[in-house]
């Protein structure tokens, strides 16, 4: 089995080498970025908020759940028992789905985030949509996985801001017609 593949070499590496801050890092970087463009653009600070934390939910997800489906693609391939080829049994396709499930939703969550920066208010229902199914899927794995708790708060959160952003203008309204005092 390849070094990186086995869950227990992180246990014995400093912080500063686990490949998982690292991964962290880029997601926490990748959403300054969309921040700041949201910034630059103008918008209010609720719709900055609520559109970036969705941003950071969908890489959050995409990202997390990518590295899940490899990782366990990888240590089905080259953890070989007796020698033999890989393994497909239900739990190798159980584990795969459910991760390709949560990258679906990742991805949709980000296409959200991007219909949210361009105005287009139809980026709510996909970003709720997406939250809720992550929260269906999630929810059942609080007793099995730490993850799963991880999953549900990060998706209430993301209800949360969805619902920030259903209570906000998508645009701030600026009367042009300047009000003139009528003289009788």
């Amino acid at each position: 089995m390849p070094w990186f593949l086995n869950p227990n070499i992180y246990n014995k590496l400093p912080i500063y080498q686990n490949p998982e801050l690292y991964l962290f890092i880029f997601k926490l970087a990748a959403t300054l970025f969309f921040g700041v463009l949201l910034w630059k653009r103008g918008i209010s600070i609720g719709r900055l908020l609520g559109t970036t934390y969705i941003f950071f939910f969908g890489t959050f997800i995409t990202v997390m759940l990518f590295m899940h489906n490899l990782v366990i693609l990888g240590l089905h391939i080259f953890e070989r028992p007796n020698g033999d080829g890989p393994v497909y049994n239900f739990h190798l396709y159980s584990l795969i789905l459910l991760g390709s499930v949560l990258i679906f939703q990742g991805v949709r969550s980000l296409r959200a985030a991007l219909m949210l920066k361009a105005g287009d208010e139809n980026g709510l229902r996909e970003a709720r949509r997406a939250a809720l199914i992550v929260l269906a899927v999630a929810v059942p794995l609080i007793p099995i996985q730490f993850f799963g708790m991880v999953l549900t708060v990060l998706s209430l959160v993301n209800l949360a801001a969805v619902k920030l952003l259903a209570a906000r203008p998508a645009t701030k309204e600026k009367s042009d017609v300047r009000e003139v005092p009528v003289t009788a």
